[in-house]
């Protein structure tokens, strides 16, 4: 079967956002996009292929999985087989995703674990959730990082609490995601540009 090149990720609500921002010029001949989400009002809005990972029981309101990652990797594990066929063409998969909610640090390491199995090239490119959001989003971050760290995939973290080594003392916190936003789209502008090693 032959292969196409990149497929990019966007996984929970960042990840959705990500791709959402991405520019037609920035997606090259060979890379394709997907969104993987909890949230139907980010079905609606969201750029490229939609995967949602509903369930009457899990996720009867379509709202997401309620801050809880072990709801993220259930919806995900329910869904499994659908993405799976997504994920087969491509040799390699680019996950973008926050840390520190339900579905970003349920369904990504979980999905990149089935990946690697499958044989692909996966990179992750991960936000840490700033310091004011609170001991128990770090906790559920630092846990997440954890298991994709265990795939051996590879990794780039973006720290959100870092944004502000690059800002002043007037930089309002939506300029400091758009900082975040910029150099996010810079790493991934080079990783599409990389050769893919076969």
């Amino acid at each position: 079967m032959s292969h196409k090149n990149t497929l990019i990720v966007g996984i929970g609500g960042a990840g959705a956002n990500f791709i959402n921002g991405l520019s037609p010029d920035s997606v090259r001949v060979g890379s394709s996009l997907l969104t993987i989400t909890s949230n139907v009002d980010t079905v609606e809005e969201s750029a490229g292929k939609v995967i949602y990972l509903e369930d009457a029981t899990l996720n009867p309101l379509g709202n997401g999985s309620n801050g809880s990652p072990e709801i993220g990797r259930i919806l995900a594990e329910v869904h499994l087989e659908k993405i799976m066929q997504e994920f087969a063409p491509y040799k390699r998969i680019i996950f973008v995703a926050g840390f520190g909610g339900g579905t970003g640090s349920g369904v990504t390491p979980y999905l990149v674990e089935e990946a690697m199995k499958q044989g692909n090239d996966v990179h992750c490119a991960i936000f840490m959730p700033f310091t004011f959001e609170g001991r128990k989003r770090d906790i559920i971050a630092n846990e997440a990082l954890l298991a994709c760290k265990a795939t051996n995939a590879h990794r780039y973290i973006f720290n959100n609490q870092d944004l502000f080594a690059m800002s002043d003392d007037n930089t309002t916190f939506s300029e400091a995601f758009r900082i975040a936003d910029k150099a996010l789209y810079k790493w991934a502008d080079g990783m599409l540009t990389a050769e893919v090693c076969v």
